[in-house]
């Protein structure tokens, strides 16, 4: 009887001690588990990220490889999956908050010009960007820098300096902007008889071909027409209405101009030097009543370019040379070579790869044709196999400071 209630007593004590031993079994499991799985995802992530390195290099690689063989007369450009421009820049009281550039499918290029001589101060709002004001504090006679933007569809509102995103606004306009395309939005007309507006005109920015591209607009309220007159005899404009517009294209060189109407000078002469391949905008602003007289503003814009680089996996050296034009891009470029970026004006253009010293007369031995879209960075392989694809098209470094 006494063995049996001792046994029962000593069961009861061993239950009892591994009931209590338990959680500090529990705790040194977890322990054991922590350390090892720390040192494990370390261990796995180098690991993980040079396999997926790696795999992503080839696998893009090779997909553009396959893309470019497959549609080799294909050379649009695909921006970076993301790049950001986040800056801001004050312009004598103008103050702009450059926009991020996040996954745009493509890139436009915008400047905004104050010609109103009467509405005050004006704040730019850009609805697709945000709630912000694109521009703050814009005055009579001011310019923005070049801002680059998201392409696509923009409702674009002039508000009084200072006010709300909901306050009254001056003016609103939706307006497209394509990819590749550079544009001027203007306010433009007078606040005294409610005619403020705003005024978009596109910025022909290709094939300058060397010489100096014109546009002449007259933003001058409450003239009829005026005459653009040249020292050296070009026209710049003859009898040009409200918003009459005169294009053309000059030598680059500097050249006086003057303003006239019916009524006589408006504008007295004033030089401006134009340069080879540039696009540059004449403005006619002011008023014949107030403080603000009629004057010039003139913006000048570079051509568009892109800005393309060569890795060659081929044996031998090759020159290659650029349609049109059979212009030499790279020269004596080497087996496993990768040249620095060379800017090319955009547009549509042929690569094609030669052997050293024999130009476009040689033997083709590789080409690549497509449309340059400006403002982007290109980088085309060389194949061993005498192929040439476009590995790679991000959006330019260069365009993410602000102008």
């Amino acid at each position: 009887m006494k063995s049996a209630l001792y046994l029962s007593i000593a069961i009861i004590l061993l239950l009892v001690i591994s009931v209590l031993g338990s959680p500090a079994v529990t705790i040194n499991a977890q322990q054991a588990t922590q350390t090892p799985t720390s040192e494990a995802t370390s261990e796995s992530t180098v690991e993980a990220t040079a396999s997926v390195t790696a795999e992503a290099t080839s696998q893009a690689t090779s997909e553009a490889t396959a893309q470019a063989t497959a549609n080799p007369t294909s050379v649009a450009a695909t921006p970076a999956p993301q790049a950001t421009a986040e800056a801001t820049a004050d312009q004598g009281g103008m103050t702009m908050n450059a926009p991020s550039l996040d996954s745009a499918e493509s890139i436009a290029f915008l400047w905004f010009a104050h010609t109103s001589p009467d509405a005050g101060p004006v704040d730019i709002y850009v609805q697709e960007l945000g709630n912000s004001p694109l521009l703050t504090n814009m005055a009579f006679g001011q310019v923005s820098p070049m801002i680059v933007v998201p392409s696509g569809s923009k409702t674009i509102t002039a508000r009084p300096a200072g006010s709300s995103n909901e306050a009254d606004d001056l003016f609103t306009l939706t307006t497209d902007v394509g990819s590749g395309t550079s544009w001027l939005i203007s306010v433009v007309g007078r606040q005294a008889n409610r005619s403020v507006t705003l005024e978009t005109t596109t910025m022909l920015r290709d094939a300058t071909n060397g010489s100096a591209r014109i546009r002449v607009i007259n933003y001058l309220p409450q003239v009829s027409s005026v005459t653009v007159s040249s020292e050296s005899g070009e026209d710049f404009g003859q009898n040009l209405g409200w918003i009459g517009i005169k294009d053309l294209d000059v030598q680059p060189n500097t050249y006086t101009l003057s303003v006239s109407s019916a009524e006589g000078t408006l504008i007295e002469p004033e030089s401006f030097t134009f340069d080879q391949d540039t696009f540059n905008l004449i403005l006619l602003i002011g008023s014949t009543a107030g403080d603000n007289q009629p004057r010039f503003l003139v913006i000048n814009a570079p051509q568009h370019t892109t800005r393309v680089r060569f890795i060659s996996n081929r044996p031998g050296a090759v020159d290659i040379h650029m349609k049109p034009g059979d212009q030499l891009v790279a020269s004596s470029v080497e087996h496993g070579q990768t040249t620095d970026y060379v800017e090319v004006p955009s547009g549509s253009a042929t690569f094609t790869a030669f052997e050293v010293g024999t130009g476009p007369d040689g033997t083709q031995l590789a080409s690549l044709a497509g449309q340059l879209l400006p403002g982007y960075d290109l980088t085309i392989v060389l194949g061993d196999d005498n192929t040439m694809v476009l590995a790679e098209s991000v959006i330019s470094p260069t365009l993410m400071v602000t102008e």
